[in-house]
C-alpha cells in the first residue's frame, strides 16, 4: 500500500483527542486519562504503521510518538478550549 505516513499520522493525531475525550470521562483521575491516551495512541499508531508499511521497530515507535505528540499539542491548543467553552456555555 502506498499511503504517505506524514499526513495520515498528523490527521490521526488531530482527531485522537476527541476519541480520547469520549472514552476518558472528565471525572477520571489524570493518571487514568493519561493511560487511556497512551494506550489509544499505541493501538491506533500500530494500525497506522501497518497501513503505511512501517512496522519496523524504529518506524513503529516514531509513528506512535508522532501521533501522541500531535494529539497532546492539538488537545491543549485546539480541542481543550473548544470543549471548555462548550461546558461553560451549558452552565
Amino acid at each position: 500500500m502506498n499511503i504517505a505516513p506524514g499526513w495520515l499520522d498528523g490527521l490521526i493525531g488531530f482527531v485522537m483527542p476527541v476519541f480520547i475525550r469520549l472514552i476518558a470521562k472528565a471525572e477520571f483521575p489524570k493518571l487514568v486519562k493519561f493511560g487511556i491516551a497512551v494506550v489509544s495512541c499505541v493501538a491506533v499508531g500500530t494500525i497506522s504503521a501497518i497501513a503505511t508499511g512501517h512496522l519496523q521497530l524504529g518506524q513503529w515507535f516514531a509513528t506512535i510518538s508522532y501521533i501522541f505528540s500531535v494529539s497532546q499539542v492539538v488537545w491543549n491548543l485546539f480541542w481543550k478550549p473548544i470543549f471548555n467553552h462548550t461546558v461553560d456555555r451549558g452552565r
